[in-house]
This record gives C-alpha cells, structure tokens and sequence, in this order.
C-alpha cells in the first residue's frame, strides 16, 4: 500500500471529514479497502454491512453514513498547527500584501483596497494574535503526522513552539483532523493565556489518559470548552473536563445524549449547554444539583414535554428551552417547583408559541420571571398578563360547574389564583362558548357582525355575515370592504371579546374626572360604557384583540361561535 492508514484515522476528502473504521479486502473484489464512517451521516452509501457482510460498525444511527474508498484515493493533505497557523495569518514570504493590487467594482465603478497591508502586518506578527480560527483547515495535530513522528522530534518540536510564548486567547479548532488528546494538550501547552478552547466536530480516540486527569497543566486558564458534534458519551465529556480547573463555560450541543449520569468536576461551571441531544426530561438532569454556581441551562431542540424534576435546580436563573416539545402553558406549572429562582426564559420555535396570548400566560404563570424570549418583561405587559390570565381561569372553572373534584382539579392547575385575586379581585365568569360537534357545518362557521366607526368613534353602521373559520384575515377584510364600501386594507378589525379584564383601581392610574361623569349620559358615554364596567371589587374593562393582516386563519384569532368586530378607518 502507498499510503499507510491505521483504524480510526482522521481523514478529509474535498472538505468532507470521515474516520477509517476499516482496512482490508472485500469479498468478491481485488485488493485493500478503506472502510470510513462520515461525519455527514446521510453522505455514505451503508452503515458497514455490504452484500450481507459486516465489515465494521459506525457510531452513527444513519443507514447511510459509511463507504468503502480505494486506499489510492488522495486525501485532503493533513497540516501541523503551525504550519496551518502561519498558512492563514503571516503575509507571503516575497513581502508583497496579498491585497495590495487588488481592486473590486462597486456598482460598476472600480475601486482600490486601501489600508488592508497595514491589518495584515499586524497579524502577520503571530505573537500578537488574540483570536485563532483554525476550524476545517485539516490541522491533525502539533504535526501533519504526529504518530509519525520520534519522541524526540516531537520534544524538540513542543520546545521550539513553547519558546514563541503566543498570546492566543480564543483558540478554534472545529471540525479537524486531531485523533488524540495528546495533540489537543501539546497544541494548548503553549498558550498560557488561552480562555476559549473550541473542538467542536473532531472525533477523539483513546481517552483514557484525559480521563486519568493527565493533562491537567495544559489547560490552566481555559474557561470555555466547546464539544459540540464530537459523539462523546458524558461520561467520557465528565473526564475530559477534570482537566479543566477554571471551566465556566461547557457546551455538549449535538452528541445524542440521553442523560446526565455524573455532575462535572468543575465546581466553577456556570453555563452548560446541551442544545440538540436526545434529552427527555428533567428527571435525566437530576446530577447538576451538584453543581453550586449553575446559572444558565440551554435545553434547545431536546424532545422535552414536561418541566417536573425529582428535586428543584435551585441555582437555574436562566433557561433555554426553544424547539423543545412544550405544547401548552400548562407544560409550565412545574416550573416555579423545577426552578424556583428562574428570571429569564426562552421558549421560541415550540407548539406553546403558536397558541394565542402564550406570551401573555407565560408570563402570568411565572411571577419572578424578568425575560421572555430575549426580551425584557415590562411592568405594563405584567399588568396586562395577569388580569388576562385570572380571567382565562374563570373561564375554567365556569366550565366544570359545581364539581368539587374538577374545580380541585383546575385550582391545582393554576397555583396563582387566590393570590392574583387578592390583587385584582375575583373576576366575572366570561359567557363560556356553545357546545359544538366538531367537523360538522355549525363548528365551521363563526357568525360575524361587523359594525364600523367613523373618526370621532361614533358606530355609523352594522352588517352581519357568517364566515367559515378557515378564511384567512386577508379574505375577512375583502368581506367587509364589499360590505361597507371601503378599501380593504384600509382599515382594522378589532375582535371585542366576551372577556372582561380586572384592572387597577384610581390610586394605579384610572381615574374619572367630573366633567366626564356629567356626560356620562351621551352617545360617547353609551358607547365607553360598553367596554368598561364596575363592580363592588373594581373596574372591568372589555378584552380586544386586532385580527392583523396575514394567512392565518380567522380560526386562529376568533373563540367562538359569534364574534362582534370593530371596524376602523386607518
């Protein structure tokens, strides 16, 4: 053979990684054979079984993601770290810049580069750099062939590297070539400075001397370590990161992972980020109790239903749980139970989101919480949550009547109740909607009476129309422009609900002037006493919500048989 191949080598093909999970002859065929497993589960032809003959298993569950290849096939060609180091930041050896005879069009006029030769002299001296990305660049090691190399070229090698005394702060070396964590330790050996240390992609071999904690000096300072798409177990990221004493920061995104069957020995982490693996439930997390500053948990893309955990994660203040499969605000009761001192929540890209007002309920379910998605909870949009949210519970507990069972059973549901009814009194149960067969013509009609305003606010007609649920908003106001006579996209429909909302009393901003009271009794005092009312315990103010322009369905916005529907004049 040409080229000498060894089982679990790193190899790259037109960019295309994969690991030699074989070397020999197949049946029926001449010759030697590479059998690799590609990083790309879907770009092989087999998993390691051709013509009912297992030639070696992949650890990937992909039925496509190995191939056979002839050993004479050249791959990428491999490179050393300094080699590839000084292949992507020094300036040519002739002293010309690489762009200083460039020139470019700009909406077809020609324009010259100026000022690049003096950035590229400045990272043309490898000592200042601070920031190293390497990733896809082939780098397998401190040399293109470490298990080449003499024990003493390779001490001479570390010597003259380490005598460079770089300054490399952040160090990414994703989707490479490196096989062991002998070369990971020699490349970092060097950098005394390194904080953020970024393997994601690579695919280790032999790890029990990093499990042994052998490394440990050659990661002092380093306090994120990225492992994203590495197939590691966690057992196996749990023994890597002991060699990492001041780890703050350790991302395991993409490895398939199901559980957590051991707390990291690193009582300094703060942030552990386990985006797209194959987590079920929190009862899989019940370990990270043990770690004593865990702030921030990312659970991104894990199939998660339920937020119930054994015991409270009492030091979570920041979760992440997008593209997760929470289905309904009630998949968030647990969570004041789960994590008692949660501030900051995401929840985009799940099944909760599509539900009309999630955001409102989310944020009335949780009192503590300071973050939605990313966006701060402001005084107004938690006053405006709760009182919509007690009265989301009214309705409920109209609907089961007087059984003593379901309105346990719905209190259980929904733990603020009697403390938002302290704050904002008990609400009026709303009408609850007509008991409908679902699919038959009734339940796929809404009866619509539209009436429209003129600018001083006075009602100047009414029109009623049955329209099914499945029209979208754009149709509707096709609709009401025939019947009106007026310009479709010219106005709002505004759905006035059957809900009626609690809210502060005169000492939290309402008020009621003199002068209004003594035209209380005119059309425009008609009409505001139709969206507000009062009872011994305060004011009530009528829910609205815009019917905005899009394809959603009509269904979407309305809840119920009929619906009443302003219509203003833009």
């Amino acid at each position: 053979m040409s080229r000498r191949f060894h089982l679990n080598q790193r190899l790259s093909y037109s960019k295309e990684l994969c690991t030699v999970r074989y070397v020999g002859p197949i049946t029926g065929t001449k010759g030697e054979w590479l059998g690799v497993e590609w990083d790309d589960p879907d770009r092989g032809k087999h998993n390691g079984t051709y013509q009912d003959m297992k030639y070696f298993e992949c650890q990937s569950k992909s039925s496509k993601a190995g191939s056979f290849l002839r050993p004479s096939r050249p791959p990428d060609p491999p490179l050393g770290f300094e080699e590839a180091l000084n292949q992507k930041y020094v300036l040519p050896q002739d002293g010309m810049s690489a762009t200083a005879a460039e020139n470019f069009l700009i909406d077809g006029n020609v324009v010259e580069e100026r000022g690049f030769d003096r950035i590229q002299k400045q990272m043309a001296t490898l000592s200042e750099l601070r920031f190293v990305l390497l990733d896809g660049l082939c780098v397998a090691g401190m040399s293109a062939r470490p298990w080449d190399e003499t024990i003493e070229t390779r001490m001479h090698r570390l010597q003259r590297y380490h005598a460079q005394r770089l300054k490399i702060v952040e160090l990414d070396l994703s989707r490479n070539l490196i096989e062991t964590w002998a070369e990971v330790a020699g490349i970092c050996g060097g950098l005394r400075n390194l904080k953020c240390l970024k393997l994601n992609g690579n695919r280790f071999r032999d790890l029990s001397s990093p499990i042994s904690g052998e490394y440990l000096e050659s990661f002092p300072g380093v306090e994120e370590l990225c492992l994203d798409e590495t197939s590691l177990t966690w057992d196996e990221i749990v023994g890597i990161a002991k060699n990492f004493p001041s780890l703050t920061i350790l991302s395991a995104a993409s490895n398939n992972l199901t559980t957590i069957t051991a707390p990291p020995p690193t009582p300094r982490l703060s942030s552990l980020l386990l985006s797209s693996n194959s987590i079920p439930s929190l009862a899989s997390l019940t370990h990270l109790i043990l770690l004593p500053q865990l702030k921030t948990l990312s659970l991104r893309s894990n199939p998660i239903q339920s937020l119930s955990s054994p015991a409270p994660l009492s030091t979570i203040t920041h979760l992440n749980l997008a593209r997760t499969l929470l289905a309904s605000p009630s998949s968030l009761s647990s969570i004041p139970q789960s994590f008692p001192h949660l501030s900051s929540l995401v929840t985009t890209d799940t099944p909760l989101c599509a539900i009309p007002s999630a955001s409102l309920l989310t944020i009335a379910r949780l009192p503590a919480l300071k973050s939605l998605n990313f966006s701060d909870v402001t005084v107004e949009e938690r006053q405006n949550a709760e009182p919509y949210y007690l009265s989301q519970i009214a309705r409920e507990l109209a609907a089961v009547g007087s059984s003593d069972g379901e309105r346990r059973r719905v209190l259980e549901e929904h733990p603020r109740y009697a403390e938002l009814c302290e704050v904002y009194g008990d609400p009026a149960a709303p009408r609850d909607r007509d008991d409908l067969v679902p699919g038959t013509l009734e339940a796929m009609i809404v009866k619509f009476t539209f009436y429209l305003i003129d600018k001083e606010g006075k009602a100047v007609g009414e029109k009623k129309k049955d329209i099914p649920r499945s029209v979208d908003v754009y149709r509707v106001k096709g609709i009401v422009g025939l019947l009106f006579g007026i310009r479709p996209l010219g106005c709002r429909l505004v759905w006035e609900t059957e809900v009626w909302d609690p809210v502060k009393g005169e000492e939290e901003g309402w008020s009621c002037s003199e002068e209004e009271d003594e035209v209380g009794n005119d059309e425009s005092g008609v009409e505001r006493d139709k969206v507000m009312r009062e009872n011994e315990k305060g004011k009530w103010v009528r829910r609205e919500m815009e019917l905005e322009d899009g394809i959603k369905d009509v269904g979407f916005w309305i809840d119920g048989r009929e619906a009443r529907v302003r219509v203003e004049l833009r």
